[in-house]
Order: C-alpha cells, then sequence, then structure tokens
C-alpha cells in the first residue's frame, strides 16, 4: 500500500484504528497473497532451528 502524502497515509491508519476497534475493519490486502506465497516469501525465510523442527 501506498499513499502521496504523509497525511493520506496517516489518515488512513486513523481510520484503520478506529475500524479495528468496531471490528469492521477489512484489509484491502485481502487475498492478494495466497498462504503458501505468504509462507514461501515471508515465514519459512524467517525459520530458524534444527531441520527436525521446522
Amino acid at each position: 500500500m501506498s499513499f502521496d502524502t504523509l497525511e493520506d497515509a496517516k489518515g488512513w491508519l486513523r481510520r484503520a484504528g478506529t475500524d479495528s476497534e468496531r471490528g469492521k475493519f477489512v484489509d484491502p490486502r485481502d487475498g492478494s497473497i495466497t498462504v503458501a506465497d505468504y509462507v514461501t516469501r515471508y515465514w519459512k525465510a524467517g525459520v530458524r532451528g534444527a531441520p527436525g523442527t521446522i
């Protein structure tokens, strides 16, 4: 996600926080990445430990 100005980003963050507190927040990225892609790109790269525990 990107914004034109810092104020735009701050406004979005305020609205997202309020929506989250109300239980109404919907991630705008929802569905933009599969679980398999997430695991490959982000989770798996950060996993540390012995191969038997991974």
